[in-house]
This record gives structure tokens, C-alpha cells and sequence, in this order.
């Protein structure tokens, strides 16, 4: 079973468990500084507090002191966290995410850097590694239309994985899809 470390236990991170356990993973959900609250319910054997739904079963949980640990071993990473926790996130993941196959990125918005210039996400990470002389897996953006809550109840749900690499996409749409998690591949060849 292929490890996939999820870096963020909000809705969608966690709620990506379900379909990712369904196609064979074995998912790692590590919560920020900010997540405690959602991984306390979650350890308690609640639902998980944004989505209402248990997690997965074999989700393997992770604190923000853990985060060397929730990543060794990884085959993948998926970021998961509000746009304005990336960079953060990002410089305090990169060793790990550079030793995956490939990035997985849920989180949506903008990043400015430095001068205040706004960047995408998948610019804003390869700028933060490339100013740490740290070479990155492939990037595979991740979007809807999906509801966390739809995928953590293994609800019939739609996603586009797109990668300026198709290939690597639809590789990835192949390792993640499952009967009611579908995801359509994009990307420059």
C-alpha cells in the first residue's frame, strides 16, 4: 500500500481520506497548530467537526510537532491548507514533499511573495523551493466541483486533476479514481 501524507486536517484534507483509502492508500493527516481542535474529535472517535462525517478507517493522525513524521516514507503529498497557511506550510514540508513522486494541491487563492506580487499557488511553491535550492516533485493542481462533506461520505463526486505534465495527471487520476470519485486529467504535453 502507497503512503500519501495529507498536510492540513481541515475539511477537504480530511474528507480526502475516505476516497483515497477506497483506491488502495494509506492516508497520513497531519493537522497544523491551528487543527488540534479537529484532530482531538477525530481521536475521540467524533466526525470530524467540519464535515460531520467519521474519518476514514486506517487514517493515521499526526500533530503540527509531527511533521518529519507524518512525511517519512511518503510516495505522495497533498497540501490542503487555506491559501494564506501555504508558504508557511510549504518551507516547513519542503524536504519532505521533494522526496515524493508528486504534490497534490487542494488549496486555492493567491500568494504574494516578498515584493507583494501575486503569484498562483503551484508559482508561489516552486518559488519558495527554488529560493531553498530544493528541486519539487510534479505539481497537481486539484479542483472541484465537489463538497468536502460529499467526498468524506464517499458520495458521487467530480474533480480535474491538472499538472503541466498530463502525463503525471492522469497517472494520478488512475491511482486516485474510484467508482464515485472521478477525476477528469489535464495538462500540457
Amino acid at each position: 500500500m502507497s503512503v500519501i501524507t495529507i498536510l492540513g486536517a481541515g475539511a477537504m484534507g480530511s474528507a480526502l481520506a475516505t476516497p483515497l483509502r477506497a483506491a488502495g492508500w494509506e492516508p497520513r493527516l497531519w493537522g497544523t497548530w491551528l487543527d488540534d481542535h479537529l484532530l482531538d474529535a477525530c481521536e475521540a472517535g467524533k466526525p470530524h467537526p467540519r464535515t460531520n462525517v467519521p474519518l476514514a478507517e486506517g487514517t493515521k493522525l499526526y500533530r503540527a510537532a509531527q511533521l518529519a513524521e507524518a512525511l517519512d516514507g511518503a510516495d505522495a503529498v497533498i497540501l490542503s491548507v487555506a491559501s494564506v497557511g501555504v508558504a508557511k506550510v510549504t518551507a516547513m514540508a519542503l524536504d519532505g514533499i521533494a522526496k515524493a513522486s508528486r504534490l497534490l494541491l487542494t488549496s486555492k487563492g493567491f500568494c504574494p511573495d516578498d515584493a507583494g506580487t501575486i503569484q498562483l499557488l503551484p508559482d508561489a511553491i516552486r518559488r519558495i523551493a527554488r529560493a531553498k535550492g530544493v528541486e519539487l516533485p510534479p505539481i497537481v493542481a486539484v479542483a472541484g466541483p465537489c463538497k468536502a462533506n460529499e467526498v468524506a461520505e464517499g458520495k458521487p463526486t467530480a474533480t480535474i486533476y491538472g499538472c503541466l505534465d498530463k502525463a503525471v495527471a492522469e497517472q494520478t487520476a488512475r491511482d486516485i479514481s474510484t467508482d464515485v470519485y472521478r477525476i477528469e486529467a489535464t495538462g500540457d504535453e
